[in-house]
């Protein structure tokens, strides 16, 4: 689902609304992507500390904060680190060539034909013909772009999204 279609859902609005007055928007959709299931999450928890009358704006901020770093370190954890080692030499390639999208034909003629089931990559048609295998969601992409090699790395990465521009 693209941003715009997601801040327009109305059982999100108090949560957009929320992200955006605190500039947490752009991170959050740099984790979650357009899935309305993490969203709903998100959403969850924010909405019902925003209904608690004495919970400071610090606190849910925090919680959003350390939501994104329980994503991406499932990501990293239950996904990357947990694949196969074939997927490990797939990962490689993606760090080394610094993309988020590989033709697949090119990934088997290099005999790194991606192995099933695969909970860190996919497939996807692009213009119609062309198969390519992309990260299976935008947490495991950031996990896989930013090198994160550790659970220090997944903090590191957290911080790094709420650095102000």
């Amino acid at each position: 689902m693209s941003k715009e279609l997601m801040e327009s859902v109305p059982e999100f609005k108090d949560l957009i609304d929320f992200l955006k007055s605190h500039n947490l928007d752009e991170p959050v959709w740099k984790v979650l992507g357009g899935s309305p299931i993490h969203y709903k999450k998100l959403n969850a928890l924010v909405v019902n500390m925003l209904s608690l009358r004495n919970t400071a704006t610090d606190e849910i901020v925090n919680q959003v904060k350390d939501h994104l770093e329980s994503v991406l370190l499932k990501a990293f954890t239950k996904t990357v680190l947990s694949s196969s080692a074939n997927t490990k030499h797939i990962i490689n390639i993606f760090r080394e060539k610094q993309t988020t999208k590989i033709p697949k034909a090119e990934l088997e003629a290099m005999g790194f034909p991606l192995d099933y089931p695969n909970k860190v990559f996919r497939d996807v048609f692009v213009a119609k013909e062309d198969l390519y295998i992309v990260p299976s969601s935008p947490a495991v992409s950031l996990i896989i772009s930013e090198n994160v090699q550790n659970g220090a790395g997944v903090r590191e990465l957290r911080d790094k999204l709420f650095k102000p521009a």
